[in-house]
């Protein structure tokens, strides 16, 4: 015995697929607007999002930049 399953329908006020895209573009672009307000608002954010960041990958490279040996690349020297 096949068990047959009727088709699925959406409930009568059920919003459209369209419907939701346009909500949740309108919901990002709402949030973006208040995290660019504050960040106009409170300038060391962008310290903390921006510089930050940049100063950790250069105190990174030249703190542990010759701690891992590498085989393949020596530095300093060129293979041509």
């Amino acid at each position: 015995m096949t068990a047959i399953t009727a088709p699925r329908t959406r409930p009568r006020n059920a919003p459209s697929l369209l419907d939701q895209a346009r909500w949740a573009v309108s919901d990002t672009l709402t949030i973006t607007r208040r995290n660019l307000l504050v960040w106009m608002r409170v300038p060391a954010y962008i310290v903390f999002t921006v510089i930050q960041p940049v100063m950790f990958v250069l105190m990174f490279r030249y703190v542990f930049g010759g701690a891992i040996q590498v085989p393949a690349c020596r530095a300093g020297t060129s293979t041509s």
